[in-house]
């Protein structure tokens, strides 16, 4: 769901006092869950893409580059400022304020009504979509989100909008798994903890499945901007826990 999950991991171990240690071993096997939820979900989308690609099908070869224009910009700036942007995860007072930003722009998408039967976005649109996608390298800001505002703010409409955020994601999930190959293969070998790791990526793949469910049924009742004032409370409660936490540890 639009909601920032790494947001919410980062708030809970902080709100709960939560050991982050294993927070980056725990996040690959939660993106090894997500992953599965995706090729699940959109097994049929995939297949058909695929065939289509293999078979020279023009639309199959746009909606592909289409996706791989989408994950260009967040992939190069993670690679040429990976340490910086992953020292932002530091700040669960910042991923609280983030989530704020998020619940305002899901709330935005609900005056976005105008939309084209189009089949899918263009090439530029696809870009544009991919640099609004860097704003979710900064924790609290929801990646599927913020690409699913800006693809309807481009008048695509919701379905192929949430369509396209969620089959851009595993090109940049398979890279992130790819560029923490070391992290996995090294759990492999490492008995209870990786058994550990993987009930969580069973129960990140579960439930994300789940959530998918729930965001179709969103969009078919046109409630989907009805994510945003959750994403304002729970970002204005976790400000104000933090700030006083902070204050009574001053």
């Amino acid at each position: 769901m639009p909601v920032s999950s790494s947001g919410h991991l980062l708030l809970a171990q902080e709100l709960l006092g939560i050991d982050s240690g294993s927070g980056p071993e725990l996040e690959l096997f939660l993106h090894l869950g997500t992953l599965l939820t995706i090729l699940i979900f959109y097994r049929v989308k995939i297949r058909s893409l695929c065939f289509g690609l293999l078979s020279g099908r023009k639309a199959s070869w746009h909606y592909a580059i289409a996706l791989l224009l989408g994950c260009l910009p967040a992939g190069l700036l993670y690679l040429a400022f990976s340490s910086r942007l992953e020292s932002l995860f530091d700040s669960a007072l910042l991923a609280a304020i983030m989530l704020l930003f998020t619940g305002l722009l899901l709330v935005s998408s609900r005056f976005l009504r105008r939309e084209t039967p189009a089949s899918g976005l263009s090439w530029p649109q696809a870009l544009l979509v991919g640099l609004a996608q860097c704003l979710a390298l900064i924790p609290g800001i929801s990646r599927s989100g913020t690409t699913i505002v800006a693809a309807r703010a481009l008048r695509c409409p919701l379905p192929l909008a949430v369509e396209f955020s969620f089959l851009m994601n595993v090109p940049l999930l398979l890279g992130a798994l790819l560029f923490k190959h070391k992290e996995l293969l090294a759990l492999a070998d490492s008995g209870k903890k990786a058994g550990l790791m993987l009930i969580a990526c069973a129960i990140a793949a579960a439930t994300g499945f789940l959530s998918l469910k729930i965001l179709y049924k969103s969009i078919a009742a046109k409630r989907f901007w009805q994510f945003g004032p959750y994403c304002i409370v729970a970002g204005m409660l976790a400000t104000a826990l933090l700030l006083m936490k902070l204050h009574g540890a001053t």
